[in-house]
């Protein structure tokens, strides 16, 4: 169902790239022990990590990426009942963090506009009367309590965001500014909602309703894989790209 190169197509690589059938089938008794121990010992890292039944079984592992809000590399695990993804989460070092001139209103229809110095850093967005004054932020918004982020298409260049305490309406200069600090305030946000040093993801193979393979990217090959929760569906894709990483991203 995937494409990957050679040395990916297995639960574990020896410096040869040697497939997993051909090293259990060597000759030599003590290298196939060897390779079986960590075969199991990787399976039994997988279940701990994803808390899977005892009887799952590790089929086979692929390196790639996540698409959310950010792109996150990791790993994906096929076990016998389950699809799982792994990925570290960066560290605040490397958190989001962008300055520069907004305009901002209090509210979308109000004629009144207030043009601030805006400095987003990791989780926090603050506002300065001008760049000279960073020392005394007028305001600022935790990204840990926005609900909603989008580009305000009525408005032109909006960006509008929404926490559990009001809205906030940004406009930049240019569409390619607008970007860039949507781009960043998103990374922002994932990163502060998700504090953890990682994210877990385990689909049971059960739950699965439909494959496709829709053309999503011109670049990539793409696995569309529908999902039942209960009264819930979701929608998982993969595209496996021409340098065989497989990017996982959901709706």
């Amino acid at each position: 169902m995937f494409t990957t190169n050679e040395r990916d197509n297995t639960s574990t690589t020896d410096s040869n790239s040697t497939s997993m059938s051909d090293s259990l089938s060597d000759t030599s008794t003590e290298d196939s022990t060897n390779e079986l121990n960590t075969i199991m010992s990787m399976e039994e890292r997988v279940k701990s990590v994803f808390e899977l039944p005892s009887n799952d079984k590790l089929i086979n592992r692929f390196p790639c990426y996540m698409i959310r809000i950010v792109t996150l590399p990791g790993w994906m695990y096929i076990t016998n009942q389950h699809i799982c993804f792994y990925a570290s989460l960066p560290g605040k070092k490397k958190g989001p963090h962008k300055t520069g001139y907004l305009t901002k209103k209090n509210h979308v229809n109000s004629p009144r506009s207030f043009r601030y110095y805006f400095e987003l850093s990791g989780h926090v967005l603050s506002w300065y009367e001008s760049a000279e004054s960073k020392y005394l932020p007028l305001n600022s918004v935790d990204l840990v309590g926005v609900i909603r982020i989008d580009m305000y298409k009525p408005k032109k260049f909006g960006i509008r965001l929404q926490t559990d305490t009001g809205r906030y309406f940004l406009f930049a200069d240019s569409q390619v500014s607008q970007k860039e600090w949507f781009d960043e305030l998103r990374k922002g946000i994932f990163l502060a909602q998700n504090s953890g040093s990682s994210i877990r993801v385990a689909l049971p193979l059960a739950n699965v309703i439909a494959i496709e393979k829709p053309s999503v990217f011109q670049f990539a090959e793409n696995i569309k894989i529908s999902i039942s929760d209960g009264d819930d569906e979701r929608e998982v894709i993969k595209e496996v790209q021409h340098n065989s990483v497989i990017t996982l991203s959901w709706y």
